[in-house]
């Protein structure tokens, strides 16, 4: 397999994506690129791609965190929708790429003040709800991002922004 030299080089990398150091994040960063670029990516099985995608979206999305660029956090969308694409209906790591997706689309309305970003932060975040187990130990990160989005319409002061408000408490 020509990417499993790269891989190798992926293995144990995961932790790198959480760091304060930009210079690590910056070189685990170029790794996933490395990988997600290489002419044979689209050959690897689906879980491979997703697997690189999600990670890949996660460190422009703590890139962002750290430095602030939009353009990272822009980037991590494009990722993450490329993964979601791929993603089974039923996969846990759809419902991950949904509240992902979720709170970059709700920190970009932030900055942008883009409705549109804050409707698809909606959609996205209660079809995490939607699809998670009921008794699931992980319910309670979907239904946090899903009041997170509601409080920002809330705040927004949208027409229906009590309703927004009430739905948050609700949950």
């Amino acid at each position: 397999d020509s990417l499993a030299p790269y891989f190798a080089r992926l293995e144990g990398q995961e932790q790198q994506l959480y760091t304060d150091d930009p210079s690590v994040l910056n070189a685990a960063l170029a790794n996933l690129e490395e990988v997600r670029n290489h002419p044979d990516f689209s050959d690897a099985t689906r879980n491979v791609r997703i697997f690189i995608l999600l990670n890949c979206g996660a460190a422009y999305s703590r890139r962002h965190d750290l430095l602030g660029q939009p353009a990272d956090l822009n980037q991590a969308v494009v990722i993450w929708q490329q993964a979601l694409a791929l993603s089974p209906s039923r996969a846990l790591t759809r419902l991950v790429l949904l509240k992902n997706l979720s709170g970059a689309f709700r920190l970009r309305f932030a900055r942008t003040r883009d409705g549109a970003d804050l409707d698809r932060a909606l959609h996205l975040a209660e079809e995490a709800v939607r699809k998670s187990k009921k008794r699931a130990t992980d319910r309670a990160v979907y239904l946090d991002e899903l009041g997170s989005v509601l409080l920002a319409r809330y705040d927004r002061g949208r027409s229906d922004a009590l309703g927004d408000l009430n739905r948050a408490i609700d949950l």
